[in-house]
């Protein structure tokens, strides 16, 4: 997290966070603490210690509903000629949200930020003293200050006791003394550090005095941050997160006694035909067995760890960074503009000069309204020019940003939802708030288990918008959307744009000379006949999709052949089976006609294929929630949106989709544990493909694996001559299946807490394995692909080796087995043809033997795989995060890999 500055040799500003128990008014103390915030009964007296601090006028809470639910930063503002800013958090027992979710969202916050290099200088812990103990919910959150903390930063702690009377009762300076003496309370904290104030006053002054306490203080590393970051702990592992178990635990277990004396009682009410007390204790009951169950699931949401609040966060960074953007460009035009109305004043007279004077006068108040804006934001992202901005009403209204596929007035318009509804916080999409709470175990049908779409639509109305993507002539089907409006373009489309039509193109389908790269397998004909008579009995709508497998097939699928002959029946059994589906399946096939079709209206097309996505997302989050539609279905959907969202290049939707698509396999199996190689048929396709994606992304992220993967390798043959072809995950993505199983292996080792010795041997034995393994037979008619495909299982090996090395042995370009696997992956890159099967599924091992790569000749070949092997935006995200590794060990002089940066900038 950087914070912006007129002066880049500047200090940055100080962070202190702000926690507090319920009703304490943690947000009226000012812009420039990071403060985490316990949800007060009334937020009034938070919300006057920021006002009070900083200057601003954040809303204060006047009922029983938490203002804050989101990490809002104030402006930065000055304490003794220092920088400061405030960070208003959500509070633990908020109306809104869980106190599982508010942990999440804090440490999503904590940990983001000193991934990218910042600590915080202090923690303000505010206390009513007009309370006469510490309660419940008080003691709770202190102890998960404390948990956050870590008993060596507990002298960056501040204990401020506010709300005192004026004159001073003695009451309060009898609580004040048990507060600090009582071992029960905060002496602890006192004895290890912790320091406890008065701020006897609600006014500027002592919110500013409370300040400077912690302005000389350095920086401090926050246990949470030490233990998820440096040491590589799970969220559920961490101090906080078990001081909020334990205490959830606690609570789930007296509700279960109390569930179970009810029950007694009730029995014995019915034994007396006591009606009124039977009719109050099932009353208690409903409520005793709600709450248990609330309990349960916010535990288990707790074991699921923070990564979608991660996600969220960054996804939420990142529209503040494209607005900061569109920001600077608005400036720089304006101020263009600008100059070229003072030169025409110059030479004007009478009405046209008034006139040009008036314009640049409304201008220059344009201009200032940018430079306010810009001057008043915190920088949240490293390395970056990722902005948050603290306060939207600064803006004038007239000027537009664009960003994110949406036109925003610079007002920001505030959502309606309490969430939502504070000054500096980001209107967040609603998937984005949904939490998905599962528990029971559902069958595994046979095929996909799908109902008819009737029965899956629940209350959907049928979007008309769909039918707008069809038209007569299939040349006009998706370009008859209506015209983009040039006005909100965003910077990320003008990106894509330019490297559709700059950057190297594939060509699909092929020329007329080049059959054999459309069709290695000789089978499309077969195909398409078989999937075009369907034509007759389809629905016009429809024909998108089937036009897409007849021309993308051979690139959507490894081995295209395996499945051919029930294609047809899938597509079209997937397609009914849910309405997320079926504009899913529309939106992938409007994206893949954007990336390769030629067209005036390029732009137009990608708009629709996101359009279809939207759609697609949203109604997915209503079936999430919808308990009578089958898991199955759910991981379909999901399955069909990170295909897109791959394809596409959308790294915060397609991560937040995953940890999503993680819970509902959870709930699907009744298990987190997958055996990839038992896995087979139809019914099994998504949850194998969300295993495959899981697995990459641990390989891309850095992290531990979402599910767990267990195979029994050694007592099964070498390969498996099984006769069904829909089995494991090679034909889809192209990896042999024994590799995808080493990687997740070399993945749980990386995270193992085991000592770096025995990581060693273990990574030698792994990598010993994949070196000696001799993967299944290549199913392939014609020999030319047959030769290919032993060339792409022989990438992949090589790629997996070099994943160990990165991983585990921390090695370079020097060790000879990386260079031996560069150079390999090189020379067996050159058999094949690029950009057609089976070359196009082979980004990730390009980029990864990219990553060592030092010759400037292989760095270029491996690049130049990337960017040949398709048209989709995620290659041109690995080649730009490899241009900037490369820069980097070339600077260092040493190696730098892609798990040294977060946020994510790659899919694999």
């Amino acid at each position: 997290m950087r914070i912006m500055s007129t002066d880049v040799d500047a200090p940055r500003p100080r962070l202190i966070a702000l926690f507090g128990a319920t009703g304490t008014g943690k947000t009226t103390v000012g812009v420039t603490l990071v403060h985490l915030v316990v949800k007060p009964l009334t937020a009034y007296i938070f919300t006057q210690f920021i006002n009070d601090a900083s200057g601003e006028n954040l809303e204060v809470g006047d009922d029983l509903e938490s203002c804050t639910q989101e990490v809002t930063p104030t402006r930065i503002f000055q304490v003794d000629r220092q920088d400061v800013v405030l960070i208003d958090t959500p509070g633990f027992d908020d109306t809104e949200l869980n106190d599982t979710e508010i942990l999440k969202r804090i440490t999503a916050f904590l940990t983001s930020s000193y991934e990218s290099g910042h600590k915080l200088t202090g923690v303000i812990y505010l206390h009513r003293i007009s309370d006469v103990r510490v309660g419940g919910i008080s003691r709770r959150t202190f102890q998960i200050l404390r948990g956050l903390c870590g008993e060596d930063t507990l002298t960056n702690v501040l204990i401020v006791t506010n709300m005192w009377s004026d004159p001073t009762a003695a009451k309060e300076i009898q609580n004040e003394k048990q507060l600090r003496d009582n071992p029960k309370f905060f002496q602890p904290a006192i004895k290890a550090g912790a320091r406890m104030v008065r701020r006897s006053h609600k006014d500027t002054r002592s919110a500013l005095d409370v300040i400077r306490i912690l302005l000389d203080k350095p920086p401090v590393t926050m246990r949470i941050q030490r233990q998820i970051v440096d040491e590589g702990e799970s969220f559920y592992a961490t101090d906080a997160a078990m001081v909020l178990g334990a205490e959830l635990a606690k609570m789930e277990q007296r509700y279960l006694k109390q569930i179970e004396e009810v029950k007694e009682e009730l029995g014995q009410a019915k034994e007396k035909n006591n009606a009124q007390a039977q009719s109050e204790l099932r009353d208690f009951l409903e409520q005793a067995i709600a709450e248990s169950t609330r309990l349960s699931k916010e535990v288990q949401s707790l074991r699921d760890g923070f990564e979608e609040e991660r996600m969220r966060w960054e996804s939420r960074v990142s529209e503040a960074e494209a607005a900061q953007k569109e920001a600077e460009r608005r400036q720089e035009e304006m101020t263009s503009e600008l100059e070229d109305l003072r030169s025409r004043a110059e030479r004007a007279s009478g009405e046209e000069l008034k006139r040009l004077e008036k314009l640049i006068n409304e201008l220059l108040k344009k201009i200032e309204a940018i430079k306010a804006y810009k001057s008043s934001c915190i920088i949240i992202k490293a390395d970056s020019e990722c902005i948050w901005p603290s306060d939207h009403r600064i803006f004038d209204p007239q000027i537009e940003f664009v960003f994110g596929n949406r036109a925003t007035a610079l007002e920001f318009p505030r959502s309606t939802s309490s969430s939502t509804e504070r000054t500096g916080t980001f209107i967040v999409p609603e998937f984005m708030q949904n939490q998905l709470f599962i528990q029971q175990r559902y069958p595994m049908g046979t095929g996909l288990g799908m109902p008819s779409l009737e029965q899956t639509r629940n209350g959907f109305e049928e979007p008309s918008s769909p039918a707008n993507y069809h038209d007569a002539t299939p040349t006009s089907r998706i370009d008859t959307c209506e015209p983009l409006d040039t006005r909100t373009l965003a910077a990320t489309s003008k990106i894509w744009e330019y490297a559709r039509d700059y950057g190297p193109r594939v060509v699909w389908p092929p020329t007329a000379d080049e059959n054999d790269a459309f069709d290695p397998e000789g089978i499309m004909p077969l195909v398409q006949r078989s999937i075009g008579m369907l034509e007759l009995m389809d629905d016009t709508i429809f024909q998108d999709v089937r036009d897409f497998f007849a021309k993308f097939l051979t690139r959507f699928y490894y081995d295209y052949a395996a499945i051919h002959e029930n294609l047809h029946v899938r597509i079209r059994r997937r397609f009914e089976a849910s309405n997320s589906l079926k504009h899913g399946m529309l939106g992938m096939a409007a994206l893949f006609r954007s990336n390769y079709e030629h067209s005036m209206v390029p732009a137009s097309m990608h708009k629709c294929a996101k359009d279809l996505h939207r759609l697609a997302s949203r109604m997915l989050q209503s079936e999430l929630e919808n308990e009578s539609v089958s898991p199955w279905v759910k991981l379909a959907s999901l399955w069909e949106l990170l295909n897109y969202e791959y394809f596409d290049g959308n790294l915060s939707s397609y991560y937040l989709h995953l940890n999503q698509a993680a819970s509902v396999v959870r709930l699907a199996l009744g298990s987190d544990t997958i055996d990839i190689l038992e896995l087979s048929g139809e019914q099994t396709f998504d949850l194998r493909c969300i295993a495959w994606s899981d697995i990459l992304s641990s390989m891309a992220l850095s992290r531990p694996t979402l599910l767990n993967y267990e195979s029994d390798i050694h007592n099964r043959p070498q390969y498996d001559d099984s006769e069904d072809p829909d089995k494991g995950v090679e034909w889809v993505f192209g990896c042999p299946d024994i590799l995808t199983i080493l990687m997740a292996r070399t993945s749980a080792l990386r995270h193992a807490c085991v000592p770096p010795e025995e990581k060693v041997v273990r990574g030698h034995e792994i990598q010993q394995l994949i070196q000696d393994w001799k993967f299944r037979p290549v199913p392939a008619q014609r020999s030319a692909l047959r030769v290919a495909r032993v060339a792409s299982q022989e990438i992949w090996r090589h790629a997996a080796i070099l994943y160990v090395h990165q991983s585990i042995f921390k090695s370079d370009f020097s060790n000879p087995v990386v260079a031996n696997s560069v150079k390999l992956v090189i020379r067996i890159a050159s058999t094949l043809t690029p950009g057609v099967n089976p070359d196009c599924f082979l980004a990730v091992p390009y980029f990864i033997a990219g990553s060592f790569a030092t010759a400037q000749k292989d760095r270029y070949t491996l690049r130049s795989r990337i960017l040949t092997s398709g048209n989709e935006g995620f290659l041109r995200h690995l080649v730009a995060a490899l241009d900037d590794l490369w820069k980097e060990t070339d600077a260092r002089g040493c190696l730098t890999t892609w798990s040294e940066h977060y946020p994510p900038r790659i899919m694999f």
